[in-house]
């Protein structure tokens, strides 16, 4: 059975967790520390937050342990946390410190609007949203030739064109599969269809 004959027959799933191992470009984390009450540190890291926050227990000084309270998937953290960081600028402590003193609440409805699908741990949480999610990091660099050898692709003229058109129809058979809601997830190894659960006739 041919790649795509499989993709078209494919059987969805309601429910489809992050791979455990997932590793996105970043996050940006909200700490709190019971010795700091009322104060909040907003960051980023490239580490899972826990692991930041451990860091920062063993480095600041701090008599009390970093609590991790929310964290951000972001896809790009330095301009998410400096967004976040001059939203809440008149709440910082210090201009040469990551730290807020203002409520949980009002920190935590920044982020959000920020990085609204920041929290997401399951792929049904985005089938409302996007068509195609991808946990593979790697990437190829934008080499066209290389990249359409990679695929098994012989073309003649211009090497853009072809990739383009054959991005083209990738688009055309994801917007199929997905165009009674859903997304189509790829891992790096294997394809998915995640379709939301339905609602039970009453």
């Amino acid at each position: 059975m041919s790649l795509i004959e499989a993709l078209l027959n494919m059987e969805s799933q309601e429910s489809l967790p992050f791979p455990p191992d997932f590793n996105p470009k970043g996050w940006v984390y909200v700490l709190s520390n019971p010795s700091m009450p009322g104060m909040y540190k907003i960051g980023l890291t490239r580490l899972h937050p826990k692991q930041r926050a451990g860091q920062l227990s063993k480095s600041s000084g701090s008599p009390t342990d970093f609590v991790v309270e929310a964290k951000f998937i972001s896809a790009d953290p330095e301009r998410d946390e400096k967004i976040i960081h001059e939203s809440l600028s008149r709440f910082r402590v210090s201009q040469t410190r990551e730290f807020f003193s203002c409520s949980l609440e009002k920190i935590l409805t920044e982020c959000r609007r920020c990085l609204p699908f920041g929290e997401a741990a399951l792929v049904e949480e985005l089938v409302d949203k996007f068509n195609f999610v991808t946990f593979d990091d790697y990437f190829f660099a934008h080499d066209t030739e290389f990249m359409l050898e990679e695929m098994g692709i012989s073309t003649f003229g211009s090497k853009g064109n072809a990739y383009w058109a054959l991005a083209y129809i990738g688009a055309s058979l994801v917007r199929q599969l997905t165009q009674d809601g859903g997304t189509f997830v790829y891992t790096g190894e294997s394809f998915s269809l995640v379709k939301p659960a339905k609602e039970d006739s009453q």
